[in-house]
């Protein structure tokens, strides 16, 4: 059953644990479910649409939907006919996969030995003992090592056996390339008289292992397997028959187990590499075969090819190589020697292929015998006797993230593993795992074009020289500069860098000297940044070639520089030439820097006091810093720092304070969260970790968070991931280990379902209930409490999310993971009902809301209208302050006309003050009006007018109380529209019908004319109608009785809570339901089983009598079609 959860676990001891994954995709791979559905018909067809679903019809007709999955999926039809969907397949009809094998799905009930969730607990059988081993199998086949070394042998399952002693369960890989189908060999012990005709192999999906696939030879079997999934693990399973029963009137006996085997399906994947021949060097000629030999075992093709080239030797006799270790990085001079070639190659450079580099030099480490950092493009050879393992070996670490096995299970001898010192080439189930881990991206290096980003490209600094980072992805981060040039860049570590008249250098004036490098060669990619001086969202790139006519334009330096403008705005004026973004596909185009990627804040700082008694907070506020620049606050030292910081945050108050020189008028509800905030961001590098121990030791990280909304809040969270995962990272074994041993929890991402909310001492991740059924059984909530901020967690994501594959899992700081289902549910609510609109936001407590209101009466200079945003409350906010410029309240003071606006937005507050008016309707009003800021008083007019036709002319929803008033505010969020005359309230969908309404104190449904004569249904307020509808809204399935020979599922209305399947009398099922005893007998009906579907009104009631049908029964109602079709059930006595 699929159901996911957060692992949180937290050691100190990981301290000194390193891994590369950062806010990962998942290196450690995916659990490879398989989802199984029982179909109660005979199947005539399954075929997967383009969108993902998948149809399957029977032969009698009768069809439904299955919705996309991120799983593998199996369907068994009435008659044990199986067809599996990977979830890689593609669009077409798919065929059988097999048979159902005798004693079907194997489970706990139907066979000793099994666990739950489809697992094999215990080899069971007194009888028969199967050993299975690798045979003449291509693919790879891994065992446990004979004696403990390291935790490696804590990987691999072992099971007791009932007979006694433990069986040791081998791991097989099956695969679609280079052979389509691999074997397994079982050794048979039989005893008691059991034979071979006893013996059942079949999947733990319950699929036979049948007569044509097996090969007898005495009491050895050769089993042929095929890959029929996705990435996915499946158990095989030798099981034995149970005996006879003597009496016919007995309940057969279970089976049992005699061996079993983890089949592990993987898709192949095909990995491009160039060895690169260096003046001359020799590189091995059968690199490809020898290298697909190690790898295709395991479902990895690599497609090799060479090439010859000369490089200047900048390196001597021996090239500079950094510590090994999947922390390293190119030392300055790998890094000139790749940016060499990269030029080198030009045009033949490809961006979707691996270069090995060999020099004949060796390492300035004797000890090295090759060198490739994890997640980048290049790697070296130093070892002169070209070794392909040494090649196999390295590929492991840069292209897959492949760790010694002494760094990750602690080994103290050596193995025959690959990725061990030694001569093993072997790869584990380990390596197969993060191999084929859904989140692995091949050629992570390769960066999309768009939004200023610099990797793979150039771009030119103020003083004409070419600015890159290698592969690394660079993003621009405009600065003061003229046009044309970089005023300084974001590298792929965070660190910002500006051009301060020679160099690019940091906050603490550390210069980045790599960045400068040589002229590209004729065809790179160059950027120009144009704009530059202009506000945020504003600034432009012109993405080029270095092409011969910009290369004289850049030699000839500064005695021409206008040349270079007219150059940018000769391509900026066609806006044809505007970027479509990742789509692109030509050499030269135009765009916007994201804001998102660069610096918006002008630097022009006020000079801090040299008296560092001097900076206090009402200094930073009255100094206006609150809106300067984070780079302002760099200089305080970091104790000075923490006194500021622990002070805003014991008084932390709304204040009204200047925002800005500019605009002394215009006013923010609270200084210290920006300066909070810009304390945070601003601190150096060097004191990062002093900073990050100190706010957990004072336990100032939850109230931190919990004060700081919107962008300020996703900084400051994504800086202090950023500080946890640099100083306090943890291993991805840690995590499995962690889980393998039950030390943790876990949860599952939904979109629109994930919430977090934070605490005084901790904060909760909450995934909401929902009704997926599988077997009928919702799935119910989840929720962790993190009270330790360094904790890590295990993220599930059932939707393809943010990058993170559906499906995959992902390892984060449990802050990440606050930010991730807090800032998701927080851009839900915003686009989907609410467009702030302000001349500058700031959430404020709940608490001050009558302090604020009265302020707001008071005075006439400053009006704020202080409105609670009830949809916001699930993820941390209350209250928004929307301040009104003054300029614009003081001409209203001034006129008849203005006067009666203020009259007119008093009302309007005054409303929200006795919460009269929806929040909903303002979400709306605000939403439709489209602007943030009020500049004039016609656009207010506009607004106002939109909020109370929104509202409706009738008064009937500002009188709606408890679970009527969250329907009324459910269904607007919705997209219903509404309609208020003050006696019922009208909801419409898209086509412009009916299909609820909201009178006479109950909720309605719509029944159309041609469905039971048209009307509407009410709901009852009986104890048996309340109760049914909750059922219904926690996830309970509905069924209906339909007819095979037309099936009205789509349209139905009418829905049970009732199983009709648990009536096994046909007259009491002919007089229950008003269907006559014959029609019983022929199989013309089914059983149709759904749920409601998301945002659709639903209603309880007690059915009328229709027909032969007394009625009585509670029913549930919705509109046309409401319901989600899940599964049929035929009916035949």
């Amino acid at each position: 059953m699929i159901s996911g959860e957060i692992i949180a676990s937290y050691d100190p001891d990981w301290k000194s644990m390193a891994d590369l994954d950062g806010i990962v995709k998942n290196l450690f791979g995916d659990a490879g479910e398989v989802i199984n559905y029982n179909i109660q018909f005979q199947i005539a067809t399954v075929v997967k649409n383009p969108d993902g679903t998948v149809t399957v019809t029977g032969t009698n007709g009768a069809s439904f939907v299955q919705e996309k999955t991120p799983n593998d999926i199996i369907f068994t039809d009435k008659d044990g006919k199986q067809y599996t969907v990977a979830a890689d397949a593609p669009a077409g009809p798919i065929a059988s996969s097999g048979q159902l094998a005798p004693g079907g799905i194997p489970t706990s009930k139907n066979t000793n030995g099994m666990g739950s969730g489809g697992v094999v607990a215990e080899i069971s059988s007194p009888d028969v003992r199967v050993i299975l081993t690798k045979g003449n199998g291509k693919y790879a086949f891994d065992t446990a090592p004979t004696s403990q070394n390291g935790s490696l042998n804590k990987t691999y399952t072992t099971l007791p056996q009932k007979s006694g002693g433990t069986y040791n369960v081998p791991l097989k890989v099956i695969s679609d390339k280079p052979n389509s189908t691999d074997v397994i060999v079982a050794t048979v012990d039989f005893k008691n008289g059991k034979t071979k005709k006893d013996l059942v192999f079949k999947t733990q999906n319950g699929t036979a292992i049948d007569s044509t696939q097996i090969v007898w030879n005495g009491n050895i079997a050769t089993l042929t397997l095929k890959k029929t999934l996705d990435f996915a693990k499946e158990s095989i399973i030798a099981t034995v028959r149970p005996a006879v029963p003597k009496d016919p009137k007995e309940a057969a006996s279970k089976y049992d187990i005699a061996g079993t085997i983890d089949l592990w399906h993987l898709t192949n994947k095909k990995v491009n590499v160039t060895l690169v021949s260096v003046n001359g060097a020799t590189i091995p000629a059968n690199a490809q075969t020898e290298l697909n030999t190690i790898y295709e075992p395991a479902g990895i093709t690599f497609n090799v090819s060479t090439t010859a080239i000369t490089l200047d030797n900048i390196w001597g006799e021996s090239i500079q190589t950094s510590e090994s270790g999947l922390l390293a990085t190119y030392t300055d001079e790998q890094q000139q020697i790749t940016n060499n070639l990269k030029q080198k190659l030009g045009a033949a450079y490809k961006n979707d292929t691996y270069y090995i580099i060999y020099t004949d030099t060796p390492s300035n480490k004797s000890n090295i015998l090759g060198f490739m950092p994890l997640k980048r493009q290049y790697g070296f050879i130093f070892n002169k006797n070209n070794i392909v393992r040494t090649l196999a070996h390295e590929l492991g670490h840069g292209v897959f993230g492949l760790k010694h096995p002494f760094t990750e299970y602690n080994t103290t001898t050596t193995t025959n593993l690959l990725m061990d010192y030694g001569t093993g080439v072997e790869l584990s189930h380990n390596d197969w795992q993060v191999l084929h881990a859904p989140g692995l991206q091949l050629y992570p290096f390769i960066q999309g074009d768009d939004a200023g980003e610099l990797a793979g490209g150039y771009a030119i600094a103020p003083d004409w020289s070419f600015v890159s980072n290698g592969d690394e992805k660079t993003i621009a981060n405009i600065e003061a500069a003229p046009e044309g040039f970089l005023g300084g860049f974001i590298d792929i570590n965070g660190v910002n860098y500006k051009w301060d008249g020679k160099n690019y250098v940091n906050l603490d004036g550390v210069s980045n000297t790599k960045a400068i490098v040589k002229e590209p060669a004729l065809g790179s990619k160059i950027y120009l940044f144009y704009n530059n001086n202009a506000s945020c969202g504003n600034n432009n790139f012109l993405r080029s070639t270095n092409t011969k006519e910009l290369q004289a334009i850049i030699t000839a330096k500064v005695k021409y520089p206008t040349k270079l403008v007219a150059y940018i705005k000769r391509f900026s004026q066609d806006k044809t030439l505007k970027s479509r973004g990742k789509d692109e596909n030509r050499s030269t185009y135009w765009g916007v820097v994201d804001c998102n990627s660069r610096n918006n804040q002008s630097i022009n700082c006020p000079n801090l006091p040299t008296d560092i008694k001097e900076i206090t907070v009402d200094y930073l506020v009255n100094n206006f810093y609150a809106s300067k620049s984070a780079a302002c606050l760099e200089k305080i030292t970091l104790d000075k720092r923490k006194e500021l910081l622990q002070k805003m945050l014991k008084e932390w108050a709304v204040t009204s304070c200047v925002e800005s020189e500019s605009y002394p008028n215009i006013r923010i509800g609270n200084c210290y969260e920006p300066l909070v905030y810009k304390l945070i961001l601003s601190t150096k590098t060097t004191d990062e970790k002093a900073m990050l121990d100190w706010l957990v030791k004072e336990k100032i990280i939850f109230p931190l968070l919990d004060k700081t909304q919107f962008q300020t809040f996703d900084e400051i969270a994504k800086k202090l991931v950023s500080w946890q995962l640099r100083y306090y990272p943890v291993s991805s074994q840690k995590i499995v280990e962690s889980v393998l041993e039950n030390e943790v929890k876990r949860i599952e991402y939904i979109d629109n379902l994930v919430s977090g909310t934070i605490e005084t001492n901790s904060f909760v991740l909450k995934r909401e209930a929902y009704g997926q059924c599988k077997e009928c059984i919702p799935v119910a909530e989840q929720m962790i409490e993190i009270t330790n901020p360094l904790d890590y967690v295990l993220v599930r994501f059932k939707n393809q999310t943010m990058g993170y594959k559906a499906g995959s899992i992902a390892k984060m700081p449990a802050l990440a993971a606050l930010y991730l289902f807090n800032k998701d549910r927080r851009e839900l609510i915003i686009s989907s009902s609410k467009t702030m609109f302000n001349i500058a936001l700031f959430a404020v407590g709940v608490g001050e809301l009558q302090a604020a209101y009265k302020t707001y009466q008071a005075s006439r200079t400053l009006y704020a209208s202080y409105i609670g945003i009830k949809a916001l409350g699930d993820v941390g906010m209350s209250i928004t302050d929307i301040i009104i410029n003054d300029a614009l309240v003081n001409e209203w003071a001034t006129t008849p006309e203005g006067q009666k606006r203020l009259e007119r937005w008093n009302t309007i507050n005054t409303y929200y003050a006795i919460a009269t008016i929806s929040a909903t309707a303002v979400d709306l009003a605000v939403q439709k009006f489209g602007r943030r800021v009020i500049n004039n008083s016609n656009e207010f007019d506009t607004f106002a007018d939109e909020l109370m036709r929104v509202q409706g002319a009738g008064k009937l929803a500002q009188s709606l109380t408890g679970a009527l008033k969250n329907t009324y505010d459910d269904l607007l969020k919705a997209g219903y529209k509404v309609s208020d005359d003050g006696i019922s309230i009208i909801f419409k969908n898209v086509d412009d019908l009916p299909i609820a309404k909201i009178s006479d104190d109950a909720l309605h449904i719509k029944i159309p004319d041609n469905h039971g004569g048209g009307g509407w249904a009410k709901q009852s307020n009986t104890s048996n109608a309340t109760t049914a509808l909750s059922k219904i809204n926690n996830g309970d399935p509905l069924y209906r009785i339909g007819t095979l020979n037309h099936s009205a599922a789509a349209e139905a209305q009418y829905w049970s809570l009732e199983n009709p399947a648990n009536i096994t009398d046909i007259k009491l099922f002919a007089q229950k339901y008003g269907i006559p005893e014959a029609n019983l007998k022929n199989g013309d009906f089914f059983i149709e089983i759904g749920k409601p579907k998301a945002n659709i009104p639903k209603i309880s009631r007690e059915a009328p009598g229709v027909g032969g049908n007394v009625g009585g029964n509670i029913e549930i109602v919705v509109p046309v079609s409401g319901v989600k079709l899940e599964s049929f059930h035929t009916i035949k006595f």
